[in-house]
This record gives C-alpha cells, sequence and structure tokens, in this order.
C-alpha cells in the first residue's frame, strides 16, 4: 500500500510538467548586424520550441525596401519538408511569407525554416520584423507562439575614393544658363486595403497608393495619444504596405500619410482612416475554454483512476474482513 501511494504521489508531481509547454518563440538570427551600402548578408528565421513539439510553422516579415531587398530565400538545411506555401517575397511591398509543415515534427532550440540573403541599399538604421506567424504543436494542432523576435540592422555609407587625380583640371565654363525641368507634384497617398476591425495582439496593416519610388510618411495615432510616425518606401507601382512594429492594443486608431518624393516635395495630408481594436471576441473566448479543458483532460483521468483505486482497495479490504470474520 506504501509502495502504490508513493507512485501516486510521484505521477501527480511530475504530470503537470508533462501536460503544460513552454511557448515558442519564432526569430531572426543574428538579430543584430553592421553592414555597408552595397553589402550583402543573410538572416535565418529560426524557432525555438521551448518544451514543445511542434510540426507546421509560419511567418510573416517587413522590411523597408529603400533600406533593404531581398537577392533570394533559401530553404537549404530546413527543419521543414513541405511547403503549402513556399517562401515568397516582394521588394516593392517589403513582404515576405511562407508557411510549412515538419513530417517528423521538431523539437529543440534553434530550428531553421528559412535563410534570407538580403543587400544594403542606403545609410540608415532600419529594422527586419516579423508581423506575424504560428507555431502548431504536434498532436492538437494548438498554437503555442508566445513570442516573435526581430532584427535590428545598420547600414553605413561606403567610403568615397576618386576615380582619378582632379589637380590642376581646368573646367570649361559657358555663359548659357538652363532652369532645371520641375518634377511632377507627389500623389496624395490613398489607402486601398485595410481591416476597419481587428483583435487585439493582432498586427494593424494597411496598403496604399501614392507616387512611385516615393517615402511615405505614415501617422498612427491611438485614441487621444500623440501620434508616432514612421516610413515605408512605394514601389515602381506607387504601391506600398505598412505594418505594424508590435500587435495593437485595445482602442482606436487613427492613421494618416504624405508623399515625400526625392526631391523634397511633400504632398496633402491623405484623408484619415480609422482601425477599431477590440479585445479577444466570443469564438476566441470558447477557444480559450476549449484549450483549457483539453490541458484539464489529463488530471481527469488522473481523478479517476485514483477514485477507482481508493475503491479497489476499500472493496479488497472489506472482502479480507468478511473472511477473518467466517
Amino acid at each position: 500500500m506504501r509502495a502504490v501511494r508513493t507512485v501516486l504521489v510521484a505521477f501527480v508531481l511530475l504530470l503537470p510538467v508533462a501536460v503544460f509547454a513552454d511557448g515558442s518563440i519564432i526569430y531572426l538570427s543574428p538579430e543584430t548586424g553592421n553592414y555597408s551600402i552595397g553589402d550583402t548578408f543573410q538572416e535565418s528565421v529560426n524557432i525555438d520550441t521551448g518544451t514543445g513539439t511542434v510540426n507546421a510553422g509560419e511567418a510573416d516579415i517587413a522590411f523597408d525596401t529603400t533600406a533593404l531587398e531581398v537577392e533570394g530565400i533559401s530553404i537549404d538545411g530546413s527543419i521543414c519538408d513541405s511547403w503549402p506555401t513556399p517562401p515568397k517575397f516582394s521588394n516593392t511591398a517589403g513582404t515576405i511569407s511562407f508557411t510549412c509543415s515538419i513530417n517528423d515534427s521538431y523539437t529543440g532550440d534553434s530550428g531553421e525554416f528559412a535563410t534570407i540573403t538580403f543587400k544594403a541599399l542606403s545609410d540608415a538604421n532600419t529594422d527586419i520584423r516579423l508581423t506575424g506567424g504560428s507555431a502548431l504543436e504536434k498532436g492538437d494542432s494548438s498554437n503555442i507562439l508566445s513570442n516573435m523576435q526581430s532584427a535590428s540592422i545598420t547600414i553605413a555609407p561606403t567610403s568615397y575614393v576618386p576615380s582619378k587625380d582632379t589637380t590642376d583640371v581646368q573646367v570649361a565654363t559657358t555663359t548659357a544658363t538652363s532652369t532645371p525641368e520641375a518634377s511632377a507634384p507627389p500623389i496624395t497617398p490613398s489607402f486601398t486595403d485595410y481591416a476597419p476591425n481587428i483583435q487585439a495582439g493582432q498586427y494593424i496593416v494597411v496598403k496604399g497608393s501614392a507616387s512611385p519610388d516615393a517615402i511615405i510618411v505614415i501617422s498612427l495615432q491611438k485614441d487621444d495619444g500623440d501620434p508616432v510616425q514612421s516610413t515605408v518606401a512605394s514601389g515602381a507601382d506607387g504601391s506600398f504596405t505598412f505594418a505594424s512594429d508590435q500587435g495593437a492594443e485595445p482602442g482606436t486608431y487613427t492613421l494618416s500619410a504624405q508623399t515625400k518624393t526625392p526631391d523634397g516635395q511633400i504632398s496633402d495630408q491623405s484623408e484619415r482612416i480609422t482601425i477599431v481594436v477590440s479585445q479577444a471576441d466570443l469564438l476566441a473566448s470558447a477557444g480559450l475554454i476549449g484549450t483549457v479543458a483539453s490541458d484539464m483532460l489529463p488530471y481527469a483521468a488522473f481523478a479517476i483512476l485514483m477514485i477507482a483505486i481508493i475503491g479497489y482497495l476499500r472493496h479488497r479490504r472489506k472482502y479480507h474482513t468478511f473472511r477473518q470474520q467466517s
């Protein structure tokens, strides 16, 4: 009887360790880097599963197209075996995305999904941001992703070296003067695609159109707070995409934009759009309840087992007592 109790106590103490696992982290490596204009470098998209085991993952990444461009994405050495959404990128929108699955699952702290090769384009301090992702646990396919870690990049200008000695070189002059041709006025940004209502923790993503190859100055304000400005680049067709640096908190966000051309012209302010961020809805709450119920199932099974064992021991004791009395 004492041996049975010892085994049961050990089982109770170890059960929570087996049931609950630390959340997974998708991260970019290296986390920081210093490069010069024209350099190429690589960032790998990795996963740390904590104490969990995953068999599928996905990631969405955003970068500043005025500072960086993607030259290619490699899946050599990836922990993934199949790709429902193969790695794809856009140097116009500044986005990268993929979805993959793992046949035999993966547990570890440095599982590599893919490796991205970037080229440094301009003098800048910029971030390569993970804007979305998931890590599906083997068995119940629940998302155990708890955090995402982006990368910060510093790009320095290259040193200027004259191509030849310019000493004593005379420059011909002319009395003729010319007036530089005026560039077209910048196009005021317009927003073409966004979700007016999202849940807390989701990223604010807005697509729009403006002047081609220009800087779009985004102004984002939460409730009555101060506006926060950031910049994105438009592509050759004038399209641009803005993604917030982190998941949004509950509240009302107001967003507007201006176009800034390479020659310094600035457009009028765009129309303001409003995005409402609310707490998790009933479906999400129901999902949470389902997850809790699923996590508690081993405890319920253990409780039933304990009741059965105790009932059996009591019945056996009564049976022996009856035999002795007889």
